[in-house]
């Protein structure tokens, strides 16, 4: 049993890599209705609806995720939290930071 555990060892710096790379988000139903805006768009034809902190992993077993991933799940979280709260738009309000980063929900003209 123990010289079982030795044959995964090898295999578990690919896991952590797979995991850091994987989206853990998902869009939903009503976050599809969602959009990204800017903020010189927001300022011209948005209302706030409320305020949205999105929050994922930013490493993983001391393993930094793709920049990339991470802002798109940020921004997936955004929306699908914007859509609960009836807006049709959000835009960031802050930089990402330790896989954090802060939106304003809003309802935009279209």
């Amino acid at each position: 049993m123990i010289a079982r555990r030795w044959l995964l060892l090898p295999a578990l710096p690919v896991l952590i890599a797979t995991s850091a790379c994987s989206p853990w988000v998902r869009l939903t139903e009503g976050g599809t209705g969602v959009t990204h805006v800017t903020a010189a768009t927001a300022a011209d034809r948005c209302t706030r609806v409320g305020r949205v902190t999105a929050v994922t992993q930013h490493r993983v077993a001391g393993v930094s995720r793709n920049e990339e991933r991470v802002r798109a799940e940020l921004l997936t979280m955004a929306r699908n939290e914007a859509a609960a709260l009836g807006a049709n738009s959000v835009v960031a309000t802050s930089e990402i930071t330790d896989g954090r980063q802060n939106f304003d929900a809003l309802n935009c003209e279209r």
